[in-house]
């Protein structure tokens, strides 16, 4: 997972270093952000706290609705829609995530 990590760094350096730092709206037990640069983004999550009632949870990413993206662990699809993303569909095996767009 590390390897990962720092290989998409070292791919998008511009996206981290000069890239546009927008916070997403989530519940107090997770944080997320998107990167921008030019064309190019990511989505960044992660759980803070470990909590049973997580799976009931919805993330309302509007400025991302009718959009996929690609999670760099496990290459699975996000579809963000305008009803929101479950917590499982956020975090699908990991408590933490990075989507690429697809």
């Amino acid at each position: 997972m590390i390897k990962r990590c720092l290989h998409l760094r070292k791919k998008e350096k511009e996206l981290f270093l000069e890239g546009e730092y927008l916070p997403l709206k989530t519940p107090e037990s997770t944080i997320a952000f998107l990167r921008r640069w030019k064309n190019r983004e990511v989505i960044i999550a992660a759980r803070r706290f470990q909590e049973k009632k997580r799976e009931k949870e919805h993330f309302h990413f509007l400025e991302l609705q009718n959009r996929k993206w690609k999670d760099l662990f496990t290459d699975e699809i996000l579809h963000v829609h305008k009803e929101g993303v479950s917590s499982q569909e956020l975090f699908p095996k990991y408590p933490f995530a990075i989507w690429l767009p697809c």
